[in-house]
């Protein structure tokens, strides 16, 4: 007579949850990891919340470039937020929150940045070299261009691009680079107004990326990575490593959360490394996937700008040379995974805890306070397995799911599920959450076809190659803050006769 097994109540509790796992493809992730977010924040190791909205400032004619300058004078730090607009420097003005002309006889070339050394702040705009100061006599900002011992404006060479140099203090100097060519320039130890021509660092190919990192000075190009010392010797003063023939893209050198870790993006995928990596080593893959693998249709493009605030790592991309960016990659440098925000936005800042941009000649923020951008809803969902490819289970029969979550108003979440990533996706059960903490309500699966056969609660044929199944959760109801806190399913492993 054959035997039946009792059937056994199991769950899998995903209380820990990140972003993607670095060892892993979208389709071989284990059950506690997420294969994509959508315009969501990570808290912390295991929480999702909806990013926040964001909110227009003002609106201009043209091109602009923002950047932030914290100036030190009279022992007092004042912050400032920068916008260059045509021939004209704006200052934001936190009483009236506008920006107001601070001077407006300056080259038409866009300038796309600088950045402050003690009271001035040091910009370039195509090869000239500018620096505004606090004027005592007129109690107001002056803009000078820099010039030489004979009155002559220091010229950086004559091949400056449209969008840009690149910005850096290390070693008491001021250095740029991103003129199109191999060349860096720094300034005099402790003078960033003097400029001698004998201060210009050559490279391997097109300079890409400046960035200091700890106690070194990194310079991406399109062919290497290379990592500048201070030897210490007034003669030579610095030393130049080659560490590895990996070509950075623009601007492609960013820093996460610890002083001594980096990152660089190259051919589509984010490599990290130790600010202590040695000549001939070679940089380790440990953040992620290929973005040209997770965004289907990439096509070759070049991060504009990246900006490191909470722990988190703001990279907006551009595509094919086009200067205006169609998306954001949002890096959590606690967990080392990928989010996505579906809004453009390049020239990115912190200025008094809030992250400024740009979009379509416009300056934009962050309000945590807001759900939405600019009065339109934006999608949230997030994208995880239910259960892996490298599972020893063969089958489940899947009945409920128990999301906690720690939402401030009703919140609506609907719930679809695929199988073997075939992105046919068929949708469950949706429901509303409400109050704070705890296990709040459950999800019911239901039936779904697989296969073209209807199977009563969702009753999955899977082997050790398969992809899994996937689940996808998404906000439905519009203007609500929610935050998941775990992922709970309950599930029948189906049984055998014998």
């Amino acid at each position: 007579m054959a035997k039946r097994t009792k059937i056994k109540e199991q769950q899998i509790v995903l209380n820990n949850f990140k972003t993607v796992n670095t060892y892993f493809k979208p389709f071989k992730i284990p059950p506690n990891h997420l294969a994509f977010g959508m315009n969501v924040d990570f808290t912390e190791d295991g929480k999702i919340k909806q990013r926040p909205g964001t909110e227009l400032i003002q609106s201009f004619n043209d091109m602009v470039a923002l950047c932030v300058w914290q100036e030190v004078r009279d022992g007092v730090v004042y912050e400032h937020l920068l916008a260059r607009v045509a021939d004209t420097l704006y200052m934001f003005n936190d009483d009236t929150q506008q920006f107001e002309s601070l001077y407006t006889d300056l080259p038409t070339d866009v300038a796309c940045g600088g950045i402050g050394y003690v009271d001035k702040f040091i910009f370039n705009i195509a090869s000239s070299v500018y620096y505004i100061q606090y004027d005592d006599d007129t109690s107001s900002y002056t803009v000078s261009q820099i010039t030489d011992d004979a009155g002559n404006p220091v010229n950086l060479g004559a091949h400056w691009q449209a969008r840009g140099a690149f910005y850096e203090v290390f070693a008491e100097r001021v250095w740029l680079g991103g003129d199109g060519t191999e060349n860096i320039y720094f300034s005099d130890v402790g003078d960033p107004l003097t400029w001698d021509a004998n201060n210009v660092i050559a490279f391997s190919g097109r300079v890409t990326a400046l960035k200091a990192v700890g106690e070194f000075l990194f310079v991406g190009t399109d062919r290497s990575l290379y990592k500048i010392i201070q030897t210490g010797d007034s003669n030579y003063p610095f030393k130049v490593d080659l560490l590895t023939n990996v070509g950075v893209a623009y601007n492609g050198i960013f820093v996460l959360k610890s002083t001594t870790l980096g990152a660089i993006l190259t051919n589509g995928r984010v490599l990290a490394f130790d600010s202590f990596i040695q000549s001939g080593s070679q940089a380790d893959d440990t953040i992620g996937l290929p973005i040209k693998d997770i965004i289907a249709d990439i096509k070759p493009f070049e991060f504009a700008s990246s900006l490191n605030v909470d722990d988190k790592v703001y990279l907006s991309y551009q595509l094919d040379n086009n200067y205006y960016n169609i998306g954001t990659i949002v890096l959590n440098s606690n967990i080392l995974g990928w989010t996505f925000y579906s809004i453009p936005m390049e020239w990115t800042c912190k200025y008094k805890g809030q992250v400024y941009f740009i979009r379509d000649n416009a300056v934009y923020r962050f309000n945590d306070e807001k759900f939405t951008d600019n009065d339109d809803e934006f999608d949230t969902f997030v994208v995880t397995a239910i259960l892996g490819g490298d599972s020893p289970e063969i089958q489940k029969n899947w009945r409920k799911l128990f999301i906690s979550t720690e939402s401030r108003t009703k919140t609506t979440f609907k719930f679809s599920y695929t199988v073997n990533l075939t992105q046919i996706w068929r949708e469950g059960e949706s429901k509303e959450f409400f109050g704070v903490n705890g296990i709040l309500g459950e999800a019911i699966l239901g039936s779904f076809v697989l296969g073209g056969s209807w199977l009563q609660h969702a009753k999955i044929p899977l082997d050790i190659n398969s992809n899994g199944l996937i689940l996808k959760i998404e906000k439905t109801s519009e203007n609500s803050d929610f935050q998941i806190n775990s992922l709970k399913f309950i599930f029948y492993p189906s049984y055998r006769r014998g």
